[in-house]
């Protein structure tokens, strides 16, 4: 069944979905602890998918992901930068592609994370777009903003200036 969801921050898509499920369905525990033992029980227990991966009408991957980031802003989960150099007014997605990569590398590599140099792992590809589909098999899940949204395929289209922003 198709439906229609929107988000405004960051959308995580095969591990980063696979982490939320696992953190929503703690029983009666939340916060970044919980956070925390997800991201490391399921590093240890999560299959990298195949997946298919249009932008903007072209096929930018066709092969086995860990995880997919799709952004407007650079910040999400508690300082976490997946697409650090997202705009959010820009028009454009920032998209963060992580192909697999040993556990000890990745736990090695947490801050990057924090300190915005997820991109400098050889396993990252990092992109801008306006329409993404992405497909894959078996389904991958996907989380925005920390909520679980459902279990692919996928199609995300950006809607420029949707919302107004007022800062003092």
């Amino acid at each position: 069944k198709k439906t229609s969801r929107y988000f405004i921050n960051v959308l995580g898509m095969a591990f980063d979905g696979a982490v939320t499920e696992s953190a929503n369905s703690t029983k009666g525990a939340i916060g970044k602890m919980t956070y925390l033992k997800s991201v490391i029980t399921t590093l240890f227990k999560y299959e990298p998918t195949k997946i298919k991966i249009e932008v903007d009408d072209i096929v930018v991957a066709d092969e086995i992901i860990y995880c997919i980031n799709i952004g407007n802003c650079k910040y999400s989960g508690g300082g976490m930068r997946m697409v650090p150099d997202a705009i959010p007014d820009d028009g454009l997605f920032d998209i963060t592609i992580m192909t697999p990569l040993p556990n000890l590398v990745a736990l090695a590599n947490l801050h990057r994370l924090f300190n915005g140099t997820i991109k400098k792992l050889k396993q990252v590809t990092a992109l801008r777009g306006k329409k993404l589909k992405i497909y894959s098999e078996p389904e991958i899940c996907a989380e925005a903003e920390g909520e679980f949204l459902g279990w692919s395929s996928f199609e995300v289209n950006i809607v420029p200036k949707a919302i107004t922003i007022f800062v003092p």
